[in-house]
């Protein structure tokens, strides 16, 4: 599949009606400068609803030095930290402070952890796999969007989390 074609089944992703999240894979790919990962970036800039990415993922790929800095601070201004106060709103075009999308100004509550637990614990994951809070928590994220697209460079926890996930409407998409 060229880098063109991997948004190709999702024309709601141009007009912001399938929210795109980005796992800590698809921050890696970006930062390695994976074509088909940059592609699929650039066409997201043109959709009214940015990427989001959240909290934890940001938290998971972030590493001191300037290179790495400076390209995952110029990723993020693309996109939208998930409960980030101080951060740009997810909708193009809004001015600053109005919200725009609610599902990105909800919180995680207690019962999205236990529901992220929950999948840790039923997931079958492929062999040499390990549980990812992490992950299981973008998916609980992604959920709140209905329909989504999760962009990762690995889809075989991801796909295994959605797979016991209690609801959804969310499409995996491997980007490498």
């Amino acid at each position: 599949m060229s880098a063109r074609d991997l948004l190709a089944d999702f024309p709601d992703t141009r007009t912001g009606e399938r929210v795109v999240y980005y796992d800590a894979g698809m921050l890696i790919a970006l930062l390695g400068k994976d074509l088909r990962a940059r592609t699929a970036h650039e066409a997201l800039k043109a959709s009214p609803h940015r990427p989001v990415i959240t909290g934890p993922v940001l938290t998971q790929v972030w590493r001191d030095g300037p290179a790495t800095v400076h390209a995952l601070a110029a990723i993020a201004d693309d996109c939208t930290i998930l409960q980030a106060k101080d951060d740009i709103g997810p909708i193009r075009g809004l001015e600053r402070g109005v919200i725009g999308c609610l599902p990105c100004h909800r919180v995680y509550r207690r019962v999205d952890f236990q529901r992220a637990g929950r999948m840790l614990g039923k997931a079958h994951l492929p062999p040499k796999k390990k549980p990812d809070a992490v992950d299981a928590l973008v998916m609980v994220a992604a959920a709140w969007h209905s329909p989504s697209l999760v962009l990762t460079s690995d889809p075989e926890d991801l796909l295994a989390y959605r797979e016991v996930l209690d609801t959804h409407q969310i499409e995996i998409r491997s980007v490498t």
